[in-house]
């Protein structure tokens, strides 16, 4: 569980984060340099050095580049590439995909871990067995899920094959929600984790970051430092908060949440009372069978990021609970910005709108 952080081992914290970046970008630059040392002999040795030096340059610079921002993954062009989104259930952002030959909608949920691909489905496609994966929600119980090899799977311009899929009965996790209904996975991270990509809210669009468009989207917005967390299978990240009185918090980034949510530790720090007529409190059971309490009220402070008040969300809903993060960060607050999602960098990039 994060521990409260104190002023200065926050900003130790956040410093941390910054000088993993920079040394991030070193490593990134030593591996072009070498790659172009590599190319230069290899141009030599064949004998095609006089031939080809006039090129020579725009060659190395183009194979550097599609090293860097491909790695394992393949595009399946340059061009940034934009797929439409829609919203269910209130807070869900659902975007269409491709598993093998079949065209259906999964849910991008920055909070999931794992991706995820329906019982139904993967029965459907007779998805090979491949183990099994253990998560934990943010309540603190560990969940295991079988795992399946994906044959392929596509989301605009990029396509994974052979993926490894928790498989999961989806109708229980979306309650029955109708516009679900047609809903066959979740898109998680750990499919992104080597792809820049941006969550254009007010054009209800996502699009795949080339090269040249994350410069552009990093020229107009602000990064924000982030902890990348990665086991086999599963990726997440977090970042710090501020609040208007001093206080901070290091919360996951989750699309899949709707208000913010904090540990019920916050609730004295951020001066709420339980019980408050303000506060609502509510009792009950999830789909795993945890038992939980929620007390669901407006927060009486701003929250804001990496102390910059131009991203800030005034007084906004808050759900507290007691959970292993400090808090977890969601659609409320990050569909007020353009957000990209660049971990290979290990940043954020958050933009106002125009």
């Amino acid at each position: 569980m994060w521990s409260v952080t104190t002023g200065s081992q926050a900003d130790a914290w956040y410093v941390q984060l910054k000088c993993e970046v920079i040394v991030e970008h070193v490593r990134q630059v030593e591996l072009m340099q070498a790659l172009v040392v590599y190319c230069h002999n290899w141009l030599e040795l064949v004998g095609a050095y006089e031939m080809l030096k006039s090129t020579k340059s725009v060659l190395l610079m183009a194979v550097a580049s599609a090293m860097l921002f491909s790695q394992s993954e393949s595009l399946a062009d340059s061009a940034t590439t934009g797929i439409p989104i829609r919203y269910a259930a209130g807070h869900m952002i659902v975007i269409p995909v491709k598993v093998n030959d079949i065209e259906t909608n999964f849910v991008l949920d920055t909070g999931a871990g794992v991706n995820v691909i329906s019982q139904t489905l993967a029965e459907k496609l007779a998805c090979r067995s491949d183990g099994k994966v253990t998560g934990q929600r943010m309540s603190g119980q560990k969940v295991t899920m079988k795992l399946v090899n994906l044959s392929s799977l596509r989301i605009g311009s990029c396509r994974k094959k052979n993926l490894p899929m928790a498989t999961w009965k989806l109708e229980d996790a979306f309650a029955g929600a109708p516009e679900l209904a047609q809903v066959d996975g979740l898109v998680s991270l750990e499919f992104f984790k080597n792809i820049p990509f941006t969550i254009d809210y007010a054009q209800k669009m996502v699009f795949i970051e080339d090269n040249e468009s994350l410069k552009m989207r990093v020229s107009r917005g602000v990064s924000i430092p982030i902890q990348v967390s990665s086991k086999p299978n599963q990726t997440s990240v977090t970042m710090l908060v501020w609040f208007s009185n001093g206080s901070h918090a290091k919360v996951e980034v989750d699309t899949g949440s709707g208000a913010l949510i904090l540990d019920e530790h916050y609730m004295r720090e951020l001066g709420v009372n339980q019980n408050s007529i303000d506060v609502k409190t509510v009792q009950g059971v999830d789909e795993t069978g945890y038992s939980y309490v929620r007390y669901f009220t407006k927060l009486p402070l701003d929250v804001f990021l990496a102390q910059n008040r131009q991203f800030t969300q005034i007084k906004p809903n808050v759900q507290f609970q007691k959970i292993i993060y400090d808090g977890l960060i969601g659609d409320g607050f990050m569909r007020n910005f353009t957000v990209t999602y660049d971990l290979p960098h290990k940043r954020i990039i958050f933009e106002r709108y125009q």
